[in-house]
């Protein structure tokens, strides 16, 4: 299931560009998702909050289901923004088919979130600044981040996309690993890109992914992963 960034629609970020194509070509069967007032969905704009997050959980219900899924190997992938959506329904939703959760370069704190959906909200950070306690809380990746209780890949490259620190991908990870692993969190495995997996405590080792687009890296570790069958 692809999540598309910022205020695009998956059918644009994923369709028109190819990306779930090529995916689908590897062997994995691929859907990607217009939220509420995007592309082809009707509804109005929520910004990744609580009627996006309800939205994709149907979604996944919805494909779960299609008798040719593997709904014991379905993995959300979200990008950018998508992070919103994919971190609030997974982790308000735990009895969804998810068994891999991959964040690729989304936003963790509200700070970050208004610099990446600036486009679509009056084109100034202020206007999402503004909004109160509640709207954030529905929507803001640190508070949905240690919910999560299914494994989660963190991708990130250097430069990040959005021109944000790459260092946040740690705090992402903290944030979502159980406390076994000495994490905020709740997900029975975590990883940033290829580094040792469950070691959220430990400084990254460097290896960031290369400039975007990341699209063989995404790809690299489904197939690593969650191998098509």
């Amino acid at each position: 299931m692809l999540v598309p960034g910022g205020i695009s629609p998956g059918s644009q970020s994923f369709g028109i560009t190819g990306i779930a194509d090529r995916f689908a070509r590897i062997g994995f069967r691929v859907a990607h998702f217009d939220p509420d007032g995007r592309g082809e969905s009707g509804g109005i704009e929520d910004f990744g909050g609580p009627v996006h997050q309800v939205g994709l959980a149907g979604v996944v219900r919805m494909a779960a289901s299609d008798e040719a899924v593997d709904a014991a190997r379905l993995a959300v992938l979200s990008f950018d923004a998508g992070a919103l959506m994919a971190t609030g329904a997974v982790a308000r939703h735990p009895e969804l088919s998810v068994r891999l959760l991959i964040d690729w370069e989304g936003p963790v704190t509200r700070a970050d979130v208004a610099k990446v959906l600036v486009s679509g909200a009056d084109g100034d950070a202020a206007s999402l600044a503004g909004h109160d306690e509640t709207w954030w809380r529905e929507r803001e990746p640190a508070r949905w981040l240690p919910r999560v209780r299914v494994p989660y890949l963190r991708m990130q490259g250097d430069p990040d996309h959005a021109g944000l620190d790459p260092s946040r991908a740690v705090t992402a990870v903290r944030l979502a690993a159980a406390s076994r692993f000495g994490g905020k969190g709740r997900a029975p495995w975590v990883r940033l890109n290829g580094d040792a997996p469950n070691c959220p405590s430990e400084p990254p080792d460097g290896r960031w992914l290369p400039a975007m687009p990341a699209e063989v890296a995404a790809l690299s570790y489904l197939v690593e992963l969650l191998p098509p069958r």
